[in-house]
């Protein structure tokens, strides 16, 4: 059951929220009081008024290349991995797609993997660079951003680190979810509550 589970993770993973089930607002009721809490209202799914992410300093130790920690973390093959400080090339987002989708997955890796799944629909739907200049960025933003795993844990989508589970993984009106939460899905975590990130990551722009 647990292989079947992350199998069909993985097809989630690399498919990326185009065309997987998308999370939705039926899906969104409150966690007990004193639980975690899955936002559904539209006004507190957006971003507040200065954006809350230009006033966001991710805590990075000095010399920390998250980049180079997003893909350690991901267990990223050596000849694929990115040098410090360089720009992530459409050719190269194809070759580490390549690699996503036949590397064997684990739940250590998951979360970590779906951040560079994203990073690499990114790039190619862009078709152009992305200078080290935008990718250090991103890569250091995905240190407030969380995944649920298959196994209903969510898990810090740099580092794979898995933190509070959230429920038995079943399947509900198409998607993979443990409790409230998508299976593969990107969530914010402010103040307690979840909020779950669209398909272009908005809030990452």
């Amino acid at each position: 059951m647990a292989a079947t589970l992350l199998a069909l993770a993985a097809c989630a993973l690399l498919a990326g929220c185009a065309t997987a089930p998308h999370w939705r607002s039926e899906h969104a009721r409150p966690h007990p009081p004193g639980a975690w809490r899955l936002s559904s209202s539209p006004a507190e799914l957006s971003p507040p008024v200065p954006p809350w992410w230009e006033d966001y300093r991710p805590l990075i130790p000095r010399e920390q290349d998250t980049c180079a920690l997003l893909q350690q973390s991901a267990q990223v093959d050596e000849h694929l991995r990115l040098a410090t400080n360089h720009s992530l090339q459409p050719q190269q987002a194809l070759a580490l797609w390549s690699w996503l989708a036949r590397a064997p997955l684990s739940l250590r890796t998951f979360a970590p993997r779906t951040a560079l799944a994203w990073l690499s629909r990114h790039v190619l739907s862009q078709g152009r660079r992305l200078p080290a200049s935008e990718l250090r960025p991103l890569c250091e933003r995905f240190l407030a951003l969380v995944v649920m795993r298959p196994d209903g844990y969510l898990a810090s989508a740099s580092n794979g680190q898995p933190s509070q589970r959230m429920g038995q993984v079943a399947l509900r009106d198409g998607a993979l979810m443990a409790g409230n939460f998508v299976v593969g899905r990107l969530y914010l975590s402010r103040g307690g509550i979840f909020y779950p990130l669209d398909d272009e990551l908005p809030a990452l722009q």
